[in-house]
């Protein structure tokens, strides 16, 4: 038995068939339970205000979602690595944690509008490339786009916070940091080797360890940012660094903040004051060959 279409309209669960891989439940009142690993196709009941949960659903390929539905719940399709073809209606507001995470299989997808939140959404989508966010999203969590494909992104202006490891080891090429962006967490952006420049918004007020660790092709890094320390780890294994700004707000330069930046040859430091360092801050690093202070600050 491969597949069933029902006549009429019955109303039943039907679960514990690994080896069934089409249901056609349009229009009717059925609900998938557990065990349907093998689904490859699932048109959803028009009425219905909720998806089945469809984790390791491994052949599932397509799906089609109700405009009644406006929740994607927690690990929804995660580990469905040939889920290929959806489409969010614009009545999602929200979408749960891990809610895609490991489809490999899904390259392109558009956010509706109404969704404020996203965390480990996608994370290990690994063939992601192209991503569409609308204005209302604000915060990108945890993990959101951890491991993907994505090489450009548009990050609309109501963004406040991009959350730990968001970003790390995407095939991200070049980001634009909206001036809504208050939060950089840890290891954002660790391990996003084809970024060549990066420039932090002077809105930013925090910046977490790592955050802008080991980008392989990072050569010059403006952190216009309104922080106070260069928090520990911040740009350490960015072996191709060659230019950084740190700005006036600076007081402090945190442990191994650069270690590792064997080509750092230009160092601006917008500061009044001297920032202190930590003996590790710029431990095997580059020679400097210009450490310019408009302010005649005494690094001795």
């Amino acid at each position: 038995l491969e597949g069933i279409i029902f006549d009429g309209n019955p109303s039943c669960t039907i679960s514990n068939c690994p080896i069934l891989t089409f249901v056609d439940v349009t229009d009717k009142n059925i609900t998938i339970g557990a065990n349907m690993s093998s689904l490859r196709y699932m048109p959803v009941d028009s009425l219905s205000t909720e998806l089945p949960l469809c984790t390791d659903y491994h052949n599932l390929r397509n799906i089609e979602i109700s405009e009644n539905v406006t929740a994607i719940k927690d690990s929804q399709f995660q580990s469905c690595y040939k889920l290929k073809n959806i489409v969010l209606p614009e009545t999602i507001t929200s979408i749960g944690n891990n809610a895609f995470a490991n489809c490999d299989s899904i390259v392109d997808i558009t956010i509706p509008n109404g969704v404020a939140e996203l965390n480990s959404t996608f994370s290990n989508a690994r063939n992601l490339e192209n991503v569409t966010l609308h204005p209302g999203l604000e915060t990108i969590g945890s993990n959101t786009f951890y491991n993907t494909s994505i090489k450009h992104i548009n990050l609309p202006d109501t963004v406040t916070t991009i959350g730990s490891s968001a970003f790390e080891k995407s095939n991200l090429q070049s980001i634009d940091i909206p001036k809504s962006v208050t939060d950089i967490n840890d290891y954002a952006f660790k391990s996003c080797n084809y970024i060549s420049n990066l420039t932090i918004p002077d809105t930013v007020t925090t910046i977490v360890t790592g955050a802008l660790s080991s980008m392989g092709d990072l050569g010059e890094l403006l952190i216009h940012a309104n922080i106070t320390s260069i928090s520990d780890s911040l740009c350490s294994g960015c072996d191709s660094l060659i230019t950084c700004l740190i700005p006036s707000t600076i007081t402090s330069i945190s442990a191994n903040a650069f270690n590792g930046c064997t080509k750092l040859n230009k160092l601006v430091c917008l500061a009044t004051t001297a920032p202190t360092l930590d003996s590790t801050s710029c431990s095997e690093i580059g020679s400097i060959g210009t450490l310019y202070d408009p302010h005649g600050c005494d690094y001795s």
